[in-house]
């Protein structure tokens, strides 16, 4: 998970372990790569698009491009 939560929100997700969630971490990633090589520009998801643009700035989305 990327980002902070802020001071007294509560959330209902949880932090991933990489030992316990690794099926559920590979299929995550698999599924983003195949909507990002279906569409780059994130243009036809604009509620990620949105989710990103809000917690990544200019320099980590370009890091994340990289991987």
């Amino acid at each position: 998970m990327l980002g902070a939560v802020q001071s007294g929100a509560r959330s209902s997700l949880r932090l991933l372990r990489v030992v316990t969630d690794a099926d559920l971490i590979g299929w995550a990633r698999q599924f983003a790569e195949e909507v990002l090589r279906d569409d780059p520009g994130l243009s036809r998801q604009p509620g990620l698009s949105q989710a990103i643009e809000r917690r990544l700035d200019a320099a980590e989305r370009a890091a994340m491009g990289k991987n």
